[in-house]
């Protein structure tokens, strides 16, 4: 029997094939070079020829609103004996696409029927830049998304790549789907070019880069002249700046076109995302344009051509944007924090710590989340005393809820508490109070925003009879209530509140009924945040706060 053959193109490898070597295992999923492979994959696919990475074909798969799926469920699922999972793919759009990538083992088991995260969920993170994307997907120590195991590497189910819904179709080549561990030899590995991106997966993370080295990516003439051009207008901007300056003219909007300029010159370009002539073309000319405007401008008044209006030297004038202020403690008047002049304030920062952009935007530490809602956030629970209590009692656990948690605390650990318990009261207490000593050590802390994103609904007896209290002083009797329902309770203690799967209402609810159970949820979670107000009060009497708005279904 004939493995491979060796032509001109390259080595080609059915599917399913292992080579081993000093350096490497190779296991290979898809080379799609036989209309036999096609057998193991599901989704509106076909052989081309037209864009292959690896012998002389490749997977042409179209996604649209009937097809949103490519998937494989490989013959072999032993993959604990590799370290990385390698494919290509072909992305003819114009400007980059987001695919979803998902790996299912055998015991979370395949939707519809695998539990809430019980799979590595990369949702939005197969970054595909337009071309050529080598995806590198790390196996080793692999979690299911909940976090609450590693994946069974040696169960492996399925392997799904999906977009979401589309009004547009999207064609997509893949190539050389390949389980690997060790350094690949050149028999299987993908052709690869310098512009040509690489993303990797690790867990959540994403890394996205060119192939490279950056030298050898290559730049046409045309936007190296460009880049050239706006090099020099940039040079002569900052010049022009430097000697308005000297001359007392306040510049503080010329350098945010010089700001706004280098990161088209010397930011972007490295991310491989921008790092093409079409995307550098539109920079570079911006770059260009923004800073000769501005240069003519500052030149006009330097020369006298254009005159600054005539002022009153008996009255000292402030520069155009006031001095940042000292933030920590700032003056609060209605609605606005206000200046030394009794000015409202409008404080913008920027999720970054760069000091050089301070100049323009409010330190990013401006403000913080200090998650007191729920006593610890869904990166710092482990640590929490809200987990301690979690794991120990189960009237802290939320009750019939499926659907996203908030803040409160970790969905896909499935740390989702129940705030009526008073264990997790008491827990949060000691959490606020343990933190509050850290965030007041901050000195331009504006405020503490006690979390936002915030959903809370639980089903547990004390909410229930939360509920039905609520309801008899809504309606002030029976039969009130069950004119407004349309319904014909006989006591109030025979009524729960409606249940939802998937985070929605079941098919056929008494929509009154949910109206009020919606209502009922947003009420009790304002009395838990102002009560989260009250602690907070008890340690820290002056910051102000604020929280994101809950909603309800």
């Amino acid at each position: 029997m004939i493995l491979f053959c060796i032509t001109s193109f390259g080595l080609f490898l059915p599917s399913n094939l292992s080579l081993s070597s000093e350096s490497a295992n190779v296991q290979v999923l898809g080379d799609f070079e036989s209309e036999a492979e096609l057998s193991q994959w599901k989704g509106d696919i076909q052989l081309s020829t037209v864009h292959p990475s690896h012998g002389t074909r490749c997977l042409e798969v179209k996604f649209d609103s009937n097809t949103t799926i490519l998937s494989i469920s490989p013959s072999d699922g032993n993959w604990s004996k590799f370290d990385r999972l390698l494919f290509d793919a072909y992305n003819s759009e114009a400007r980059p696409i987001f695919l979803s990538l998902r790996l299912y083992d055998t015991v979370g088991g395949n939707e519809p029927d695998v539990a809430p995260y019980d799979f590595y969920q990369a949702d939005r993170k197969l970054f595909l830049g337009s071309g050529w994307t080598h995806v590198e997907v790390i196996l080793k120590n692999l979690e299911a998304s909940s976090e609450l195991r590693s994946m069974a590497l040696d169960r492996i189910r399925q392997l799904t790549i999906a977009t979401e819904e589309r009004s547009r179709p999207l064609t997509v080549f893949f190539d050389n789907f390949r389980l690997v561990s060790g350094a690949e030899n050149d028999q299987t590995s993908s052709n690869k070019a310098p512009q040509d991106t690489e993303t990797r997966l690790e867990g959540r993370w994403v890394t996205i880069r060119q192939v490279g080295p950056r030298d050898k990516i290559p730049e046409s003439e045309m936007v190296q002249e460009l880049r050239r051009g706006a090099q020099v207008e940039y040079q002569a901007l900052q010049s022009t700046i430097d000697a308005a300056d000297q001359m007392g003219l306040d510049t503080i909007y010329s350098e945010t076109e010089l700001a706004v300029a280098e990161l088209g010159l010397h930011f972007r370009p490295i991310l491989a995302w921008f790092n093409n002539d079409r995307d550098k073309e539109q920079m570079f000319r911006y770059a260009t344009e923004t800073c000769r405007r501005e240069r003519e401008r500052l030149e006009k008044l330097l020369t006298g051509e254009v005159r600054l209006p005539e002022r009153d030297d008996t009255q000292i004038t402030g520069p155009l944007v006031p001095p940042f202020p000292r933030l920590h403690g700032l003056a609060a008047k209605g609605w606005f924090f206000v200046d030394q002049e009794d000015q409202p304030l409008h404080i913008t920062s920027l999720h970054g710590p760069s000091q050089v952009l301070q100049k323009f935007f409010a330190t990013p530490l401006q403000h913080i989340e200090s998650y007191s809602v729920g006593g610890g956030s869904r990166w710092t629970v482990d640590t929490s005393p809200v987990f301690e209590v979690f794991k120990m009692f189960p009237d802290t656990h939320r009750v019939g809820w499926d659907g996203w948690c908030g803040h409160l605390i970790r969905t896909r650990g499935n740390v989702v508490i129940c705030l009526e318990s008073p264990r997790i009261r008491e827990a949060v207490e000691r959490y606020i109070e343990r933190e509050v000593h850290q965030w007041l050590k901050n000195p331009d802390l504006l405020y503490n925003v006690m979390a936002y994103e915030l959903m809370y609904i639980c089903y547990c007896e004390r909410s229930q009879q939360m509920f039905r209290a609520w309801l008899e002083k809504k309606h002030g009797s029976l039969g009130r209530l069950n004119q407004a329902w349309g319904t014909h309770y006989n006591s109030f203690p025979e009524i729960v509140a409606p249940p939802a799967k998937n985070a929605h209402p079941l098919p056929g609810t008494n929509r009154a009924q949910w109206y009020d159970w919606a209502l009922f949820n947003q009420d009790r979670f304002s009395d838990y945040l102002a009560w989260v107000k009250s602690v907070i009060r008890r340690f820290d009497p002056v910051t102000p706060l604020a929280t994101g708005g809950s909603y309800s279904m």
